[in-house]
């Protein structure tokens, strides 16, 4: 039994010199392998990348789509919104996505459905301000639907003021009502 370990100099000098190999048979070959095998992985990453840049971008526009802009209905309602008006609550809910909400019950002919979305609360110092604001609101494009559902004159302190209640209905995302 030998104890004779060969090393990377026997190594070359069996493949070149014994077998009378050229470098360029094997550093070649091997180099174009290393080439090839490289660009498989950048073309397998950039395919990656890019069906994983698509599914975020489908996701994305998916998820904005049913994004009710808050911030431009209420920048809406404030340029609508008369001076001798002034509001005690507002409150606000998305509409439910069409393919997700039960089929309303139809009305009735010459009946009108309640909005439900989107609720003002307020108080103004006569019945005709309440008109103009409804007037107003009519032409917000993100409110449909937008009804007066009280108006009554009151006291607040010492001054008498109307106490309405305007309700309306939010426009569906991607412009359905």
């Amino acid at each position: 039994m030998s104890h004779y370990k060969s090393n990377v100099r026997d190594q070359v000098f069996n493949l070149f010199e014994v077998f009378g190999l050229d470098r360029s048979d094997i550093v070649d070959p091997w180099y174009e392998f290393l080439v090839v095998a490289a660009g498989d992985r950048r073309v397998k990453t950039q395919t990656a990348l890019a069906a994983d840049k698509q599914a975020r971008v489908s996701a994305l526009s998916g998820a904005l789509s049913r994004r009710v802009a808050w911030d431009r209905v209420f920048r809406e309602l404030s340029l609508v919104l008369p001076n001798d008006v002034w509001l005690a609550t507002i409150s606000g809910k998305a509409p439910v996505p069409s393919s997700s909400a039960v089929a309303p019950a139809p009305a009735a002919a010459g009946a009108t459905i309640a909005a439900t979305g989107f609720t003002i609360d307020g108080y103004t110092y006569s019945h005709p301000a309440v008109a103009r604001l409804l007037s107003r609101l009519a032409v917000v494009p993100d409110l449909v639907n937008v009804q007066l559902q009280q108006s009554t004159l009151t006291k607040v302190g010492t001054a008498q003021a109307v106490h309405f209640v305007i309700v309306a209905d939010v426009r569906r995302p991607g412009g359905g009502q």
